[in-house]
């Protein structure tokens, strides 16, 4: 009895240690309040719903593309929008390239939230060279380049050299990259760039090989995510935002935060409860798969859309190398960042339960996608 007052005391103590630092942080206020902070810590997670995802490699009617032929709409609908400000009779002269090259760490600048780091890479007879511009670390997105060229057995790339920036930040503004620059992130509004000219490119680490099936009848009904909430992103970022919002509507929503970093880290773990981590194929144990921007665009968008699950997507101005390819109510359901996320999700949630039919074929609708 003794030791189990003395518990409830402690979590008295610091439940209202935390209110008197946070009730008077400004905006911060107006985001936190005691319910908040008792449903994190009282948030009960339910198990990953029982069965083993299926993890193929091929299933009949799936198709994966193999030529430039079948690539073509892909490259039309983003390579060729990225690459046509470069376009010019006669092409590029080398000394033009050499000159930006030679001039690159002054011309254009880092981002501010990025570390700066870029480099040039030369392919020549097969092997990869990177000579940095910008840092001088060992960074895996090159070794990742060098892997992909060097161990191709039935591509041969030609000789070739060309500007990788490896921030998640896009660097190109104001007309300062003359020529291309190869980057992974960067925001497009109204068919066009917005802020930077960069050209897209795959983030390389992220393999798109496998199809996760798991019955759809035996899908738990609501809308899954396990993100993380990093230093670049507000406190009020979509993914925060859907994570206390699921707080309240269980129901419907298991939106999960598995890390907190950043100098919000102290305020933000009284918001919500950490969620555990679940792995991607388990997440096809979920009908409704969560996609929200982390600093950038969220990475691992196909790896969901290969679940044979509904993909709700947050619509921004983020884009990778492919996203102009992706129609909304075709491959997946469209919310809006903002304070009323979290209610938007749950409108889409209701939605598709009644139309089960229609979201059924829009989760296989995207899995072939992916998959090809």
């Amino acid at each position: 009895m003794q030791r189990r007052k003395a518990r409830a005391a402690l979590q008295w103590a610091v439940l209202w240690h935390c209110w008197l630092l946070l009730v008077g942080s400004g905006v911060r206020s107006q985001i936190v309040n005691q319910t908040t902070i008792f449903k994190a810590l009282l948030r009960q997670e339910e198990p990953t719903p029982p069965g083993k995802v299926e993890v193929l490699a091929y299933a009949p009617g799936f198709e994966k593309a193999r030529t430039d032929a079948d690539l073509a709409q892909l490259y039309r609908d983003n390579l060729g929008p990225d690459l046509a400000p470069f376009r010019r009779v006669g092409g590029i002269a080398i000394q033009e390239f050499k000159d930006f090259v030679a001039s690159f760490n002054e011309a254009v600048p880092k981002h501010e939230l990025g570390e700066g780091n870029a480099g040039l890479v030369v392919v020549r007879n097969g092997s990869v060279q990177v000579h940095w511009l910008r840092g001088a670390d060992n960074h895996w997105r090159f070794a990742c380049i060098k892997a992909a060229v060097e161990s191709a057995r039935s591509l041969k790339f030609p000789d070739s050299a060309f500007i990788v920036n490896i921030d998640d930040f896009p660097i190109c503004r104001e007309g300062r990259c003359p020529l291309p620059v190869f980057t992974n992130y960067k925001k497009w509004r109204d068919g066009g760039n917005l802020d930077t000219n960069e050209v897209l490119f795959p983030v390389f680490n992220h393999h798109y090989e496998d199809l996760y099936v798991f019955p759809w009848e035996r899908k738990r009904p609501k809308a899954f995510m396990r993100a993380s909430q990093q230093g670049c992103m507000p406190a009020n970022s979509s993914r925060a935002v859907l994570a206390v919002t699921s707080e309240y509507h269980p129901r419907q929503l298991d939106l999960g935060i598995t890390r907190i970093d950043g100098s919000d880290k102290h305020f933000l773990k009284f918001r919500f409860s950490k969620a555990s981590f679940v792995s991607i194929e388990d997440h096809a144990k979920w009908k409704y798969l969560l996609s929200a921007d982390g600093c950038v665009a969220q990475t691992r968008l196909v790896k969901v859309m290969l679940a044979n699950s509904v993909v709700i997507k947050e619509e921004s101005d983020w884009i990778e190398y492919y996203y102009r390819s992706l129609k909304p109510w075709k491959h997946y359901a469209p919310f809006r960042a903002g304070s009323d996320a979290g209610d938007q999700v749950i409108a889409l949630v209701e939605h598709l339960e009644a139309n089960d039919k229609k979201a059924r074929a829009m989760a296989a609708e995207a899995q072939h996608w992916a998959y090809r």
